[in-house]
């Protein structure tokens, strides 16, 4: 992973159409310019946009009426100054 670079998380679950709700840091993630987040039945992305250090940590989807979360650690480099 690439600072500046865009990121994406995906989950398949066994049910369609199930509500999820994505976290960085434990705190919820909404739709913006920089974080994009789909659903298509049991299909869910997350994708941040120009990742940044920051961003480096966990991220967590919790599906609503299913004990599911998980944990997903990125590692980030820096770009290279040449």
């Amino acid at each position: 992973m690439i600072e500046g670079s865009d990121v994406s998380f995906t989950c398949v679950l066994n049910y369609d159409d199930v509500a999820v709700t994505w976290y960085k840091h434990g705190a919820q993630l909404r739709k913006s310019r920089s974080v994009m987040i789909d659903a298509r039945g049991a299909f869910h992305k997350l994708t941040l946009t120009g990742a940044k250090v920051e961003d480096v940590g966990s991220i967590s989807i919790v599906a609503e009426n299913l004990q599911v979360v998980f944990i997903i650690a990125k590692v980030m480099y820096k770009n290279p100054v040449l």
